[in-house]
């Protein structure tokens, strides 16, 4: 049995967290750092009841912004993570826990270095961040690919990327919940299907990649932000139905949805009028070409 030995940036406590075998897993390497940021939370909070100062890092409009540019690349990363989770899923169990391993080990340095301060882990600021950083994976891989292949091949690279994120998470909510293999292997499967809605905001994107007034840009913006908030709201709970369906059927079919609905929603609104702004015209017509 190995130990983890972390020291608390708030109280400059020192934690020790046990693991299971001599090494340290990525997931007991992460499960304790989840634990160190909330009895940090928790000191701090019992520090302000007891002395009526506020320990933690401000988490005014200043903040909000930073954490929303240290979201992107966390929601980014954890996009293309989830997403080789999902690729890792059809091999063999021994097999896909050592790249699971290695996966979300990698997966855990990214993170690390755009982590939220303590307490600012719930910010609306960072999950906007995250949303946006999300979207855009999958938008700027499809986007890319439609410039080199055209347009169908961006929405293939798109739907692909997007359905072997829904299968990861799929499967990564069957691991947690202690599912059997056979139920987590169908579980990975159905979380195709909402994993490929991912690409469905895209094609609105890749169509209205046009120029046009400030109306029409605010248009495009509303409509693309509806799109991404009903795709995510539409994704959430299919992912809370074959939980519910498999392995689990306690869990909440609408849970989790309004959050990502208006984080969606934001994110798809956000990333149609950034791309509105910075993508030539010329661009703008070699993408949306065909569609």
């Amino acid at each position: 049995m190995a130990e983890i030995i972390l020291r608390g940036p708030v109280s400059g406590r020192e934690y020790v967290y046990r693991t299971q075998g001599e090494t340290p897993t990525v997931d007991e390497q992460r499960d304790a750092d989840a634990r160190l940021r909330q009895q940090e939370t928790d000191f701090a909070q019992q520090y302000q009841e007891r002395f009526g100062r506020d320990l933690l890092p401000s988490r005014g409009a200043g903040a909000q912004i930073g954490e929303f540019f240290r979201g992107i690349p966390r929601g980014a990363g954890g996009l293309f993570e989830t997403a080789a989770l999902g690729l890792a899923t059809p091999f063999e169990e021994e097999t896909e826990l050592r790249l699971r391993e290695g996966i979300r080990g990698i997966g855990m340095g990214l993170q690390d270095r755009f982590a939220p301060a303590i307490g600012r882990e719930e910010t609306v600021g960072g999950r906007l961040g995250e949303a946006v950083g999300s979207m855009g994976a999958i938008a700027g891989s499809g986007l890319a690919a439609g410039v080199v292949g055209g347009p169908i091949a961006g929405l293939g690279v798109g739907a692909g990327l997007g359905a072997a994120a829904g299968a990861g998470e799929a499967s990564e909510r069957a691991r947690a919940f202690g599912a059997t293999q056979e139920e987590r292997n169908l579980a990975t499967r159905l979380g195709l299907i909402p994993g490929a809605l991912e690409v469905v905001p895209l094609v609105r994107l890749s169509r209205v990649l046009e120029r046009g007034g400030l109306r029409e840009r605010l248009t495009r913006a509303l409509i693309t932000g509806g799109e991404e908030g009903l795709q995510e709201a539409a994704s959430s709970i299919a992912q809370n139905l074959i939980e519910q369906g498999v392995y689990n059927p306690e869990q909440g079919t609408f849970e989790g949805t309004g959050e990502d609905l208006g984080y969606g929603a934001g994110a798809g609104a956000l990333i149609q009028a950034i791309s509105d702004l910075v993508i030539p015209g010329r661009l703008r017509r070699r993408v949306g070409e065909g569609t």
